[in-house]
């Protein structure tokens, strides 16, 4: 992937983004692909589970560079999965330290790797400007997160999101409803803010999201074949969801 040449922001108007965020957050692309299985997303059809990332030190350069033309307070890492590799994570960490790029940076993560992540890693990446992850949670229920092959537990979520809170670190946990059922089942949610997580509240954010029957996705091709979903009609069924999530107190 460090082979294609970069992207050129000069192609658009980056302060207009600026504008319509009311931040001057920067949005920057790491790597391509994702390694797991998700029924509702149409990555594992379209990158067949492959995973490739930038150089850290081509990181480092570009974003230098890019901080020093527009002068953004914060990089988004727009990545599927920006935690993939411990050891390249380490070496972004290291590059930016080295580059002295004084920037706050948010990163995607799933919720078993936050749950593997070692303490000192995570100070690191403190230290070189990670403010808070992102996190794909899209369920409260073990049963749907099954029913999707999401591959996480909500053990996991909340282990990733108190690591995170001991570190000082905000969490964005990512919700979808409307993820099209069993007719003969409702999966209902389960989720709870961790009690550890409460001090921290104000740097837990849960934006929801509404299921979408992405052409090429399993989960779409599954309606399809139960005949809760018209492919031509492109209407769902009689489908009956509940979801919900649960702060503290």
């Amino acid at each position: 992937m460090s082979e294609l040449p970069a992207h050129d922001y000069a192609l658009i108007k980056v302060d207009d983004y600026f504008s319509a965020k009311r931040k001057r957050q920067f949005d920057y692309i790491a790597s391509q692909g994702c390694r797991f299985r998700c029924t509702f997303c149409a990555d594992p059809t379209v990158f067949k589970r492959g995973w490739y990332g930038l150089h850290p030190d081509r990181m480092a350069r570009e974003l230098t560079d890019h901080h020093r033309r527009y002068r953004f307070d914060e990089i988004a890492f727009q990545d599927e999965t920006f935690f993939t590799s411990r050891t390249r994570v380490e070496e972004i960490a290291d590059a930016f330290l080295a580059a002295g790029l004084d920037v706050a940076w948010t990163a995607t993560m799933r919720a078993d790797q936050g749950a593997r992540l070692d303490d000192a890693l995570l100070a690191k990446c403190k230290r070189a400007g990670l403010r808070r992850a992102m996190i794909g949670v899209e369920s409260g229920s073990p049963e749907m997160l099954q029913h999707i092959k999401k591959d996480i537990t909500l053990e996991q979520v909340y282990a990733s999101t108190e690591r995170l809170a001991r570190h000082g670190l905000g969490a964005i946990l990512n919700f979808i409803v409307g993820f099209p059922a069993s007719r003969t089942r409702v999966c209902r949610p389960r989720w709870m803010w961790p009690p550890a997580c409460a001090p921290s509240a104000p740097t837990l954010k849960s934006p929801f999201s509404i299921s979408v029957l992405i052409p090429a996705t399993r989960l779409r091709m599954n309606c399809c074949a139960m005949a809760m979903f018209s492919p031509i009609r492109s209407k769902p069924g009689p489908i009956s969801i509940t979801s919900a999530v649960a702060k503290p107190g």
